[in-house]
């Protein structure tokens, strides 16, 4: 789906969370901007082809290509290729971003921005290739990363109990 440098809309906002499966099939979205505020809350700036995610959602079996999202104010920002912060049970399969530009103060990455609050994060299979992902932020460095830019949880692998007793 090639769409033309238009601006994307976020699918899910701070009150209207995707909750969902989303199966791409394969395909590719390319070719797309988010460079002004979507959110109808004023305080919330999540820029990515999804802005908020909760419950058990699934996003799988897509590329995101050729994507520029800048966040051009202040304040937090949630920005990534694919989603801006996510709470519940997370689960990101078959997921490559690539060829992009994605910048802005705090929370940057390539999968995730920000983990709001998940119960779980699956992440299987995922790149994040040939993108440039900055952080402004000249304070604190701003919470970038590749795949996640700021992850809250406790990591651990498959099958492995989590340290120091949480889960």
């Amino acid at each position: 789906i090639r769409l033309g440098g238009h601006e994307w809309i976020p699918i899910g906002t701070k009150a209207s969370h995707f909750m969902g499966i989303f199966d791409g099939n394969g395909y590719f979205i390319e070719d797309f901007s988010i460079t002004k505020h979507h959110d109808p809350d004023p305080h919330a700036h999540y820029a990515a082809l999804f802005g908020t995610v909760s419950g058990s959602p699934t996003i799988k079996e897509l590329t995101i290509q050729k994507a520029e999202i800048v966040y051009p104010g202040e304040g937090d920002f949630y920005g990534s290729g694919l989603i801006g912060t996510a709470y519940g049970n997370v689960t990101i399969e078959k997921v490559t971003v690539k060829d992009s530009y994605i910048s802005g103060n705090n929370k940057v990455a390539g999968l995730l921005a920000h983990d709001g609050g998940v119960s779980s994060l699956n992440i299987d299979n995922c790149h994040v290739d040939n993108c440039v992902i900055e952080s402004l932020n000249e304070t604190d460095g701003g919470n970038v990363g590749g795949l996640v830019g700021l992850f809250q949880g406790v990591a651990k692998k498959e099958g492995e109990a989590a340290p120091y007793g949480e889960h």
